[in-house]
């Protein structure tokens, strides 16, 4: 284990300045530096469900080192361990999911509304002798957002049958080597770039009224050619400004060596295979089943604690 960690592994040192010479691309986005760490945890990593590994270690048994070593769970399209977080992208399924969501809820919320119009619309027609001729302009008004209902859930539909096949690596964060891997396609490596030199951006999205509606992050590469990551194909939406920067704290915090894992229900079935982990853990007598032994009671208690003191400690950052 002595050699576990690559010799590019990324170890914070708060003397180096890092992200030197970058410069956001958007005049919306504001850059979140690497610094010391605040026990970032983000909420969305907090789920109940999520107290359970992805892969290795499944049911009550910690995740094995030869668990890891099958070319099944290498190939992942999705990894959430000790040694890779992936961020997937889902490739035409997503334009699927795209067009099934938008003409869902457009298609619904329009059938009950020409409905009901159109409803009290035919009785103030027929009332007035319109006749059978009221009854094809109903149905024919009536019809057009209940196609769309009908194609957008098909549409979702078809998407959740075609994801998995779609599903595909979009970048690796690998705590070992200190590396960020972005693919292109499915599969092919379109760069490797050490995680010191990228920079987290976080992109505020206002709406018409100049309020903040959403936050989106990413991670840009600081010198040409500026190659980027949507960190929201790994966690997904980022819904507050805090939030975002527990994530980033998070994940920074995962990348360091010099630092045990985040202590994350997801990552605990793997803590004993990372020795900088497995050596914190040893010292301060961290229980090795401290989130998955919880009833969903007590997870669901400890977690709000959480949430309430990180909103609090993260949002005077």
């Amino acid at each position: 284990m002595d050699n576990y960690y690559s010799a590019t592994a990324y170890r914070f040192n708060p003397r180096q300045k890092y992200n030197q010479g970058h410069k956001p691309r958007s005049p919306l986005a504001m850059t979140l530096n690497k610094s010391t760490h605040h026990g970032g945890l983000p909420p969305a990593w907090l789920d109940y469900e999520k107290r359970l590994p992805l892969h290795g270690g499944e049911g009550d048994r910690d995740a094995s080192a030869d668990d890891l070593t099958t070319e099944e769970v290498q190939q992942l399209p999705m990894r959430l361990d000790h040694e890779i977080l992936r961020g997937v992208s889902y490739g035409e399924a997503s334009w699927l999911y795209a067009f099934g969501t938008l003409a869902y809820a457009i298609g619904k919320v329009g059938t009950w509304v020409l409905l009901v119009a159109g409803t009290f619309a035919l009785i103030v027609a027929l009332a007035k002798g319109a006749g059978a001729a009221a009854f094809p302009v109903f149905f024919s008004l009536v019809g057009i957002p209940l196609a769309l209902w009908g194609g957008g859930k098909a549409a979702l539909y078809l998407g959740s049958n075609f994801t998995f096949n779609a599903m595909r690596p979009y970048f690796d964060l690998n705590r070992r080597t200190g590396m960020v891997t972005i693919y292109k396609g499915k599969g092919k490596v379109e760069a490797v770039i050490p995680f010191a030199d990228m920079a987290a951006e976080l992109v505020s999205v206002p709406n018409h009224q100049g309020l903040i509606m959403s936050y989106f992050m990413w991670l840009r590469q600081t010198a040409q050619p500026h190659h980027n990551i949507a960190l929201s194909k790994l966690y997904g939406a980022v819904g507050s400004e805090h939030e975002a920067r527990r994530l980033w704290d998070c994940l920074h915090t995962y990348m360091d060596i010099n630092q045990p894992l985040p202590d994350l229900p997801m990552l605990e079935a793997f803590r004993h295979l990372d020795p900088t982990t497995a050596e914190h853990d040893r010292k301060t007598g961290r229980h090795p089943r401290q989130w998955r032994d919880l009833s969903e009671e007590a997870f669901k208690a400890r977690v709000d604690a959480i949430n309430t003191e990180q909103q609090q400690r993260f949002g005077k950052v």
